[in-house]
């Protein structure tokens, strides 16, 4: 009797303690993007050596096969000095590992002419929404940071308007 009443209470505490663990890290802030245009995250206070992640978070119209993707720039700043900047691709990029809170309807179609039309002209897509990890930083010092982001289109065809940045802290 004993016996069951501890590996209950182990797996209870065990329970609590991974319902407790993030292991996507703390959101912070969420940066809507609009294109073209810069956006950016409120002055945050980080200490040396704090991890902060950077989510692509998208919902889009997806077609099998005809992915469009899109890149984001980023500027990172601490007290006003340039610390990190560059690009990454939301779908095509290597540096990704993580995609979470994913979700795929097959349900919707638009009329076209094109060849990817069935023989009733229509074409069929996926709405599809995702959050993906983009680009890590790690806070050099104490200090306050900005980061800044622009939204910018690879392909003729623009995906979505439905576009933000996600910034986590790992804990």
């Amino acid at each position: 009797m004993t016996s069951k009443i501890t590996k209950r209470v182990i797996l209870i505490l065990l329970s609590i303690h991974l319902i407790s663990c993030n292991v996507i890290g703390e959101k912070l802030e969420e940066v809507p993007l609009q294109k073209e245009m810069i956006n950016s995250s409120t002055a945050m206070d980080l200490k040396q050596g704090d991890v902060i992640t950077i989510w692509s978070k998208a919902e889009m119209k997806y077609t099998e096969g005809k992915e469009s993707d899109f890149e984001i720039k980023y500027h990172i700043e601490k007290d006003g000095k340039t610390l990190d900047f560059g690009k990454f691709e939301i779908l095509n990029d290597i540096y990704l590992t993580h995609t979470i809170s994913s979700s795929k309807n097959k349900d919707e179609s638009y009329n076209s002419n094109s060849d990817e039309a069935d023989e009733e002209g229509r074409v069929y897509y996926y709405t599809w929404s995702f959050e993906r990890e983009s680009y890590i930083f790690t806070a050099p010092d104490n200090g306050k940071y900005t980061f800044d982001f622009k939204l910018y289109e690879i392909k003729d065809d623009f995906p979505s308007d439905n576009i933000a940045i996600v910034l986590r802290k790992k804990q």
